[in-house]
């Protein structure tokens, strides 16, 4: 669906031709005419499945170990090979492990992940926006920290990076206890500061992966906010170029695509390409002086340096690159 509407932006924005469209996106032109037809994917046509003679009398089995793992401590739970012994060493069961393991795999991607939402605030005191996205929830929802269930992946969307105090109450109890490996943070971690990377207190939650929108903030890149983020992702939420552009950002993320380095012309001359004068300290402290110097002379620049004292001109001012 997300990919239907790329689409369909990318060809209001662009005015894009439908080959054009099926080679950014690497689709079928098909897909493309479907998209633009309408903004819902066509619904796919389930083949009918085939009966089982060997399997059937032990899917409910499967089902009913496969629902029990849900709740329980990730090395407890089942693999497909450990489901297949015990068929055959508890129920006697005339099964290939293959037929097994592709039922297995068949019905965890069915079953998916049981939800549930924890939150500060009780569904009927919410207003406006968050009153219109709550009523659209119709899953268990349960006071932060009270549902008693163990969740193996944690959505971190407790506060925006507009917040101004530190973590508190359970706040503050589950942003120690949460494992970093299990939480997906949207925008910035709770508790830390967006636009510096520093926590807001004494805690805040760590994340193996953060989602943010339009544009990374100073806390995805700068340390310590960096590594609590994890990977980030910046997710494209639609947002005009142009309303991008009028905030003024000066501040970018480091690139290669953001240096500016001299590259010759087959007749350029030699002093046409710039000079780099590297100053070095002392004869035992040369050594980003030859690193500067290497890396100007790589460049197609030429390099001079200047040792800080007579001691040293005879060993520094030897060639930097053979």
């Amino acid at each position: 669906m997300e990919q239907f509407e790329q689409i369909r932006r990318d060809r209001e924005r662009e005015g894009l031709s439908i080959r054009g469209l099926a080679e950014r996106h690497g689709v079928h032109r098909r897909a493309v005419r479907q998209a633009l037809a309408s903004p819902l994917p066509p619904v796919k046509r389930s083949p009918v499945g085939r009966p089982a003679p060997r399997l059937g009398p032990y899917r409910p089995l499967i089902d009913a170990w496969l629902e029990g793992d849900r709740e329980a401590p990730r090395k407890q739970r089942h693999t497909a090979k450990r489901i297949w012994q015990r068929l055959v060493d508890e129920h006697g069961a005339e099964v290939a492990e293959t037929t097994v393991r592709d039922y297995v795999r068949m019905r965890k991607r069915a079953m998916g992940w049981p939800v549930w939402v924890e939150t500060f605030v009780a569904r009927e005191r919410l207003r406006g926006d968050a009153a219109d996205a709550a009523s659209a929830w119709t899953g268990d929802i349960y006071e932060l920290g009270k549902s008693e269930r163990n969740a193996q992946l944690v959505v971190d969307a407790l506060f925006g990076a507009g917040l101004s105090r530190p973590l508190e109450g359970e706040a503050a109890r589950l942003a120690v206890l949460t494992p970093a490996s299990r939480v997906v943070a949207v925008d910035v971690p709770s508790g830390l500061k967006g636009n510096d990377g520093n926590p807001l207190g004494d805690v805040c939650f760590e994340a193996a992966l953060t989602v943010t929108f339009v544009r990374k903030k100073p806390a995805h890149v700068l340390m310590p906010g960096r590594e609590w983020c994890g990977e980030v992702v910046v997710a494209d939420i639609g947002a005009p170029e142009n309303v991008v552009a009028a905030q003024n950002i000066a501040l970018f993320e480091n690139d290669p695509a953001l240096w500016s380095m001299p590259w010759p012309e087959a007749d350029t001359h030699k002093h046409e390409r710039g000079h780099v004068i590297v100053a070095s300290g002392g004869h035992t402290r040369t050594g980003a002086a030859r690193l500067s110097a290497r890396s100007a002379l790589r460049v197609a620049t030429a390099a001079t340096v200047s040792p800080a004292a007579r001691t040293s001109r005879a060993w520094i001012s030897r060639p930097a690159i053979p």
